[in-house]
């Protein structure tokens, strides 16, 4: 197997609890008298950590064997779609039309779709 591949880490931030409670609080007092915790509600954010791999050239990998022309194919093409969704996004914001996200033309592009703000 090749160790070339694109990594996404994402972090999900939780809202803001306030400082901890007292030692030896009751629950009304950890609660803020209603006595149970507050409900799950939605991450206040999300922090997302892209490693991509680098494009491959094709003159470059014509020594390599079948596998890994085909691990530069698939690395070229995710990195072609991640360029198209952020080119939609940019034409989005500028012209405030909604533009086509391609998100579903790529694994790593559908890993990242909620990133640009919309659902595949």
């Amino acid at each position: 197997t090749s160790s070339r591949s694109h990594m996404v880490l994402s972090i999900d931030v939780p809202p803001h609890q306030g400082p901890p409670p007292p030692p030896g609080a009751t629950e009304a007092v950890r609660f803020g008298g209603g006595g149970s915790p507050p409900a799950a509600g939605p991450a206040a954010g999300r922090l997302t950590l892209v490693d991509c791999a680098g494009s491959e050239w094709a003159a470059d990998s014509a020594a390599h064997c079948r596998e890994r022309q085909r691990e530069g194919a698939e690395i070229n093409t995710s990195l072609h779609a991640l360029k198209n969704c952020v080119r939609a996004f940019a034409e989005r914001a500028r012209s405030g039309r909604a533009a086509r996200m391609p998100f579903r033309d790529a694994l790593l592009t559908r890993l990242l779709a909620d990133s640009f703000g919309d659902s595949c």
